[in-house]
């Protein structure tokens, strides 16, 4: 019968389903991705698809994709890139790859055990991506070694000292979830943990110089989690944002880099509803500081010419430049220490 509910769930869990759209910087292409049941009929299987913006196509395969491809996204230079599992036998997990127009496939970046989530900068060669360290993990090489033993030991056993050990109904640890930024050609920096229920939610500036994440809530604080902001050269956070009994999700950069916006959830109490709210964050800037205006007066400058300064300028020491240091120093003196997280901002009522 068609409104038996045993055969109504059969249908709606026999539908496709869309778990991801990306959109090329140009508008030129647009790819979905879309989860169907696999043969076994136990789990979705992710494939690739390609959608004419104008809608004038019918919609394809992505030249060169695979099944279990997912999670596209595109660079920069338009480059689309997918998490998938199509790496070599000896290095298992989903890796991050780039897939050219002509369907050829080349490995960009990975790590042991396998990526999680990855994101893009919108006008920069930078990448973040979710890959977990074990205990006494310092990088991915020393991650990889220990993987290994415990596979060679026949290892399975997971300690744990603190909630929580689920999330989404799969267990948690022993490896913990790390941010990791690549800028260029420079190797991967470690950008702190996410905590053992990370959920891969990561943000970069346009510039690529920032990176954001969240933080998983901890035994302490089940019910708030962290926004971290960190450096995308060097991985030291630079600020936290949080507030009790919320949780961030999704943050995203503006255009132009000059707000961090996420989507806050309030967990609901015995006295409090729960509400979702979108609220501004604002990323550190970096202290610009002043330079010494001494010059040499002994000898020519770079180009030949005197290298004394032009009249009327204040030479250090002076009155003039003392005045203008003290503001400085007092400027910095007052702005918040990024070692310490700065008040919670204050979400817009709605």
């Amino acid at each position: 019968m068609v409104n038996d509910p045993s055969t109504l769930h059969d249908r709606l869990v026999e539908q496709p389903r869309l778990s991801g759209l990306a959109l090329a910087p140009d508008g030129t292409r647009l790819v979905a991705s879309v989860q169907t049941l696999d043969d076994a009929g136990t789990r979705y299987v992710s494939e690739l698809w390609e959608v004419d913006p104008a809608g004038e196509r019918d919609p394809r395969l992505v030249t060169g994709s695979r099944r279990g491809d997912h999670a596209p996204a595109f660079s920069a230079d338009g480059t689309l890139l997918v998490l998938s599992d199509r790496g070599p036998q000896e290095s298992p997990g989903a890796a991050l790859w780039a897939l050219s127009d002509q369907g050829e496939a080349e490995r960009t970046a990975h790590h042991p055990g396998g990526l999680s989530a990855f994101t893009v900068a919108a006008r920069s060669r930078t990448l973040a991506w979710t890959a977990a360290l074990l205990p006494g993990a310092a990088d991915a090489r020393t991650h990889g070694d220990l993987l290994q033993q415990r596979a060679r030991s026949g290892v399975t056993a997971v300690l744990y000292e603190a909630t929580p050990t689920r999330a989404d109904g799969v267990d948690l640890g022993p490896a913990e979830p790390h941010t990791f930024v690549r800028r260029g050609d420079a190797p991967p920096v470690d950008a702190g943990a996410q905590g053992l229920a990370g959920a891969g939610d990561m943000a970069l500036s346009p510039d690529g110089t920032v990176v954001a994440c969240t933080r998983a809530p901890t035994s302490a604080a089940p019910d708030t989690n962290v926004v971290v902001i960190a450096d995308a050269s060097t991985g030291v956070e630079r600020r936290t944002f949080s507030r009790p009994g919320h949780q961030y999700y999704q943050p995203c950069f503006t255009a132009d880099g000059s707000r961090l916006i996420c989507q806050r959830q309030r967990e609901e109490t015995w006295d409090t509803e729960w509400r979702a709210t979108f609220v501004a964050l604002d990323p550190p800037r970096p202290v610009k500081r002043r330079t010494c205006c001494r010059t040499s007066t002994t000898g020519p400058g770079r180009d030949g010419r005197s290298s004394r300064p032009f009249p009327g300028t204040p030479r250090c020491g002076s009155p003039a430049t003392n005045r203008a240091t003290a503001r400085s120093s007092a400027a910095i003196r007052t702005a918040p220490s990024p070692a310490s997280p700065p008040p919670a901002p204050t979400a817009p009522s709605v």
